[in-house]
């Protein structure tokens, strides 16, 4: 049941992500969506179910009400990347309340510190990652960490606290939940873990 979850999130994902305009025109990426499984299924993969049935409720009550929450998600990374086009269209997004804002911060605290411990522990697989932070010489470039708190802008209260909650509780227990999506991801290419990627990239 969990695997069909998964499926059907990975499903409508890919339905809204065709219909995002980017500034540039069509990007190749809307049109591979084995990597867009990948990468997304990676995600939810690492997800506690009750955190996966969350988010696709916000899914789901979005598409019922006519929203695309994945080109809200880039349209608010816009802040960071195109300020003076994102202060044109941010009246056209939903507003986050102060709650959502504060579960953002929490949220974003926590997994950069994740992030760091895995960026420094393999660097080279990461090479090929986001930059962990924006760039200032390259304010165009979009940062994991603004891609973050990009998509955590589309979480509903609910799945945010679901979010914030679990992310607490493995910390809390030595666990890394941006290390446990790489694994996730790398095991797709073929590697067992993480360290096999760093050391066939080492060689």
């Amino acid at each position: 049941m969990r695997n069909d979850l998964i499926s059907q999130m990975l499903q409508v994902e890919f339905f809204l992500f065709q219909q995002v305009q980017n500034r540039g025109g069509r990007a190749s990426c809307q049109d591979d969506f084995r990597t867009f499984q990948i990468m997304r299924g990676s995600q939810f993969s690492a997800w506690p179910t009750d955190l996966c049935e969350s988010y696709w409720r916000d899914l789901d009550g979005a598409l019922a009400a006519g929203r695309n929450l994945l080109t809200e998600k880039y349209a608010r990374m816009m802040e960071t990347t195109f300020p003076t086009e994102y202060h044109a269209i941010k009246a056209f997004l939903p507003p986050l309340s102060p709650e959502q804002l504060v579960r953002i911060d929490q949220i974003s605290a926590v997994q950069y510190r994740m992030a760091a411990a895995v960026y420094a522990a393999y660097p080279l697989t990461c090479s090929a990652s986001r930059p962990l932070l924006p760039d200032p010489k390259r304010p165009h470039v979009t940062s994991s960490m603004t891609y973050l708190r990009g998509e955590l802008s589309t979480y509903s209260l609910r799945t945010l606290t679901l979010y914030w909650e679990y992310l607490s509780q493995l910390e809390a227990n030595g666990g890394n939940l941006v290390k446990e999506i790489l694994e996730n991801t790398v095991r797709q290419y073929g590697y067992v873990d993480l360290g096999a990627r760093e050391r066939a990239l080492r060689r």
